[in-house]
């Protein structure tokens, strides 16, 4: 199936105007014995995983236009630790995965400016940052997926959204994630309260980010 190198998966930030209310239910499954810091109940409680003999572990990874920053290393470093102290020390077999944002309007932007292919700079940043998790210890994901080799299965999950009422088009043909449908949105986060919602003053359009962008150049709604 072909595709646009513009039709991309492109994550906005949104500042809410309004709170949900979210309650953490434990899980049924195996109880490590290890408890962790839960941000929605704000205290520790115990880790339960569903298969005591294998965990697994989704990093989000980076977009690939430019080079990596104290930031990315921070965060990598931070949850490298983690990794290692369930593989070493509690001797779990984890298995992790992180995705790479090999297209994006930054990627297109500059492959415009310095005349080159858009994937030929993703490849080369992408070497580049996997170069640093190496140089600084840190263990390479077990499994890496690319934006580029899953584009049909990230239409049809858009689809898929777009016919459970959980995103819309704008009017430039944006899809918009729509978090009014979701009252799960920002639950890791424990962002706030239901009696805090006060939907009366904004537009749709406020209420969500933009899942994909049909246009290179960008509306700035919730930028």
């Amino acid at each position: 199936m072909a595709w646009n190198p513009k039709l991309i998966l492109q994550p906005r930030k949104c500042f809410l105007k309004y709170r949900f209310n979210h309650n953490w239910v434990k899980p049924e499954g195996f109880d490590t014995g290890i408890k962790v810091y839960n941000c929605i109940t704000r205290k520790k409680e115990p880790l339960i995983v569903k298969n005591k003999h294998i965990l697994t572990w989704y990093t989000c990874g980076p977009t690939v236009y430019d080079s990596s920053h104290i930031g990315h290393a921070s965060c990598y470093v931070k949850l490298d630790i983690i990794q290692k102290i369930l593989r070493d020390y509690f001797k779990y077999n984890l298995v992790t995965v992180m995705n790479i944002t090999d297209i994006d309007d930054k990627i297109i932007k500059k492959a415009n400016q310095t005349n080159r292919i858009y994937n030929d700079i993703a490849k080369e940043y992408e070497k580049e940052f996997l170069t640093d998790l190496r140089d600084l210890g840190i263990n390479k994901p077990n499994i890496i997926l690319r934006v580029t080799e899953n584009i049909d299965l990230i239409i049809e999950f858009i689809k898929k959204l777009e016919s459970d009422d959980q995103a819309y088009k704008s009017s430039d043909n944006s899809v918009y994630f729509n978090m009014e449908n979701y009252n799960n949105y920002g639950k890791l986060q424990n962002i706030g309260t239901s009696q805090q919602r006060d939907k009366s003053n904004l537009k749709k359009i406020k209420y969500g980010f933009c899942i994909v962008e049909k246009q290179y150049r960008r509306r700035t709604i919730l930028a």
